[in-house]
Formats: C-alpha cells, sequence, structure tokens
C-alpha cells in the first residue's frame, strides 16, 4: 500500500523499550518531503543517509514535539535547508517541556507524588533528550490545512491527547490515515499530564478519538507498529483500555493513596527511570480524568498528595 500511496517508511531505531520510530519520505513536485525524523543521533544519522543521497529536500512536517519525531529536524533543516512545518501548539512546547523550569516543575511534582528522594534524584540526572538544534520553524498547520504528500492530498486533523498539538493525516480518497502516535496497532499511546500547567489530557484524548470515529477509514499508517486495517475497532479497543483503568483506580482508592501508590498497582515493577517518568505521567492523566468528572478528589498532606474518592 505504502508503494501505491507514493511513500517510503523510514524505520529508525530508538533506545527504549519502545524501539523504533517510522518517518516516511515522499516525493513532491520540487523535491522530496519528510514526515518525522527521529532522535538526534548517529543511529538516525545513519538510516537516513541512503535515502537522502542525490534528493533535495524541501519539507520537514513534524507531527509532535516528541523527541524521537522532532529531534533530527533541526540538524536536518540546516544540512537540507528544508522548510520545517508544525502545529503551533507543539512548536512552542517544543522550547518548553525541556527548559531549566519544566525539569524543577518537573521534580516538585515527582516528590508530591510520592516518589522517593533517591528516584527523584535519577529522574532529575536522566539526560536531555536528543532534540537539538531545535529546527525554525518555517510555518504553522492548521486544522483542515491540505499537504500534498507522495500521490495524494491529506487533511490535517488535529488530535490532542498524546501531545498537545498532534495532528493527524487523512487521505478521504483511499480512505489512508497517517495515524502518527495517535493510534497505534498493539499498543496504547502514552497519554501523560503536562508539566507547567494543568490539563486533562486523557479528556482530550477521548474526543479525539471520537473525531477519528466519524471518518471513513480502512487503511491506517501509525508511526510504531505495522500498517493496520480495522481502525474503529481499535480505537474501540483502546477506549476499552482507558475505562477498565479508570475503573481499576477507582477501586484503589477506597483509601487514599499517592500517585506512586496507584502507579505501582497500574504498572509493572522494575521500571526504568525513562519508562516511570511515562507511567507517572499517565497514571496523574487518569486521575486528574477522575477528578474532572467528580469521582474523586485530591488533598495535599505532608507535602504529598493524596486522592481518595
Amino acid at each position: 500500500m505504502l508503494e501505491k500511496l507514493g511513500i517510503q517508511r523510514v524505520t529508525i531505531d530508538l533506545p527504549f523499550k519502545l524501539n523504533h520510530v517510522h518517518c516516511f519520505l515522499a516525493e513532491g513536485e520540487n523535491g522530496w518531503k519528510i514526515i518525522d525524523t527521529g532522535l538526534h543521533n548517529e543511529k538516525s544519522i545513519k538510516a537516513w543517509s541512503p535515502h537522502l543521497e542525490d534528493k533535495k529536500i524541501t519539507d520537514l512536517i513534524i507531527t509532535h514535539c516528541h523527541p524521537d519525531h522532532i529531534g533530527y529536524a533541526g540538524q536536518l533543516q540546516l544540512e537540507t535547508g528544508a522548510s520545517v512545518w508544525m502545529s503551533e501548539t507543539d512548536a512552542e512546547l517544543s522550547h518548553i517541556l525541556w527548559a531549566d523550569a519544566a525539569r524543577e516543575e518537573l521534580i516538585s511534582r515527582y516528590v508530591k507524588c510520592g516518589v522517593d528522594p533517591d528516584t527523584v534524584k535519577q529522574i532529575s540526572q536522566l539526560k536531555e533528550p536528543l532534540i537539538y538544534p531545535l529546527p525554525v520553524i518555517s510555518g504553522y498547520l492548521n486544522e483542515g490545512d491540505k499537504i500534498r504528500f507522495g500521490k495524494y492530498e491529506y487533511e490535517v486533523i488535529f488530535t490532542p491527547g498524546h501531545s498537545d498539538g498532534l495532528f493527524v493525516l487523512f487521505n478521504r480518497e483511499k480512505k489512508v490515515l497517517l495515524s502518527t502516535d495517535h493510534i497505534l496497532p498493539k499498543i496504547t499511546p502514552n497519554i501523560s499530564l503536562r508539566v507547567l500547567e494543568e490539563s486533562n489530557p486523557l479528556d482530550c484524548y477521548f474526543r479525539s478519538l471520537l473525531k477519528i470515529k466519524t471518518l471513513d477509514i480502512e487503511y491506517a499508517i501509525p508511526s510504531h507498529g505495522d500498517p493496520f486495517f480495522d481502525v474503529h475497532n481499535r480505537i474501540e479497543e483502546i477506549e476499552s483500555h482507558h475505562q477498565e483503568r479508570l475503573e481499576f483506580i477507582l477501586n484503589l482508592l477506597e483509601q487514599p493513596k499517592t500517585a506512586v501508590q496507584v502507579c505501582e498497582q497500574l504498572f509493572r515493577k522494575n521500571l526504568t527511570m525513562h519508562e516511570l517518568r511515562f507511567a507517572i505521567g499517565e497514571t496523574l492523566s487518569h486521575l486528574v480524568y477522575l477528578i474532572n468528572k467528580g469521582l474523586c478528589r485530591k488533598n495535599e498532606m505532608d507535602g504529598k498528595w493524596y486522592y481518595f474518592k
């Protein structure tokens, strides 16, 4: 199907449990366009190198600001002179998420979540994500914008949740969705509470899934995992997964618990520090969702947050 669409998939290895990201390359009228880039590291450089030989790269389309998608964009822009396009929301977040203020707030949040001091120290010492230099944004993509990629035109559809400014690309003619990280075939995207503001990302994610449900989609091409059919059934599986977690959490809150105590019941033991960050973020997003639904409450006692019915 990718060949019929005029799209090449470029798979970049990642140094995480989720060990790859798919990026995409397609020829346009004046040169070649790329969707997402991988981290800025040697694996990305080596993976891209054979695909970029003798090609004029005109545009880099970044679906969201997470490091495995935006990481190599700045360096590619310097080397190719390509224009870089993404949502305004995530363009701004790319300058905020790894700044000192965000790191300090994140550390403070972990303390309030009940993370022990040694683990907080380990998390605070994690290496910076491989995203520098950040690209200079040439223009912002908006809901409803049209992008020619390969043989067909795609519509930009905003789907916040996994990231505040994430978007997918939909071709109505072929009923194809470039689903990025919004809908994945085997795993559920991480839905984490944002660092510097109170938000409700899980509610945003549910509403984004409902938006995609209204589309006539036959085939989805994700950023992780293989392309898949039966997109609407996959959406229902993801929704059920989160509803089961919400019910499980509510049952835990018969007695007050910290976010870490809830997290330990939701996720497996012996997480790496990288995985623990995602696990705590996802736990918080579910707790915030329940608070906003009026199903649980939060109080601060002795410098820690406690959640209860």
